[in-house]
């Protein structure tokens, strides 16, 4: 929640975060919210990975260095999760689309077992098939 106004709050301003034990917020689900239009596992990682890349030349070098290894395994992970959230949708010719597309653009996906499942659920005959 909020995450980009926490991120511009600590970069621009300097502001430090503080937790505190009371519960200050809930979660409303509808269904124009990004939980229900676009999954938790997608959808709200596609955001991260996007605040993250704004915010990243804000960084000192090697923090910079650092996030970006870690930005391109997450966008390499985004590939399956958006096909699971598709069949979740029963979109099974846009998961398998999305599965292909991802390997040409991440070959070692081909070993990647959170891909490979995610293959092998969509290739599955049961429920409709492709």
């Amino acid at each position: 929640m909020d995450m980009e106004y926490y991120a511009r709050a600590v970069l621009a301003c300097g502001l430090v975060q503080t937790l505190v034990p009371e519960k200050l917020a809930a979660w409303r689900f509808h269904a124009d919210s990004k939980t229900i239009k676009s999954g938790i596992a997608w959808g709200f990682r596609q955001d991260e990975i996007r605040i993250a890349e704004r915010y990243a030349p804000r960084l000192p070098d090697a923090e910079r260095s650092q996030l970006e290894k870690e930005l391109q395994r997450e966008r390499r992970m985004l590939v399956p999760r958006e096909a699971m959230y598709l069949l979740q949708c029963r979109q099974k010719l846009k998961a398998f689309g999305k599965l292909a597309k991802g390997l040409l653009r991440y070959p070692d996906l081909a070993c990647n077992r959170p891909w490979l499942g995610a293959l092998r659920r969509t290739m599955s005959l049961q429920k409709g098939g492709l």
